[in-house]
């Protein structure tokens, strides 16, 4: 299941950016680059707490709570840049469609907004998904 979704989001979001222009790209990469960057150092604290096995036993010291590397994390880093690469495009669709009050007149501008929205990806769902919930109910 998880391997159709691997699939299908940057097939149709191919789909969807295949005339767009170069700055898009930007964004998409640069979005991609800081999701990836947050992948990582999650990843680097959870190795540096320890480990927990497929059955839930953790080490060290399993009575402190702190997240901890286990295989079922594997799929999330491995994703987590693409989920960046998506959020960045939202983002850039909202800037360069004027619903956000910027404007993206150079490149730089245009890679600081990716990197950061990929580096808040997950921030920037949860917040949407809360105003969604909030707008219809």
């Amino acid at each position: 299941m998880t391997l159709t979704f691997l699939v299908l989001i940057p097939v149709t979001f191919w789909l969807i950016t295949y005339n767009m222009a170069q700055a898009m790209w930007i964004s998409v990469t640069a979005g991609a680059l800081g999701s990836a960057t947050t992948a990582l150092v999650s990843c680097l604290n959870r190795r540096a707490n320890g480990f927990e096995d497929q059955c839930g036993r953790q080490t060290p010291d399993p009575d402190t709570r702190k997240e901890r590397f286990n295989q079922g994390m594997y799929y999330w880093f491995l994703a987590r840049p693409l989920l960046g690469a998506t959020v960045a495009a939202v983002i850039y669709w909202g800037i360069h469609g004027g619903v956000f009050e910027l404007s993206l007149t150079q490149s730089t501008e245009v890679a600081f907004y990716g990197f950061l929205s990929g580096l808040l990806a997950k921030t920037i769902l949860d917040l949407l998904r809360g105003l969604l919930k909030n707008i219809f109910r």
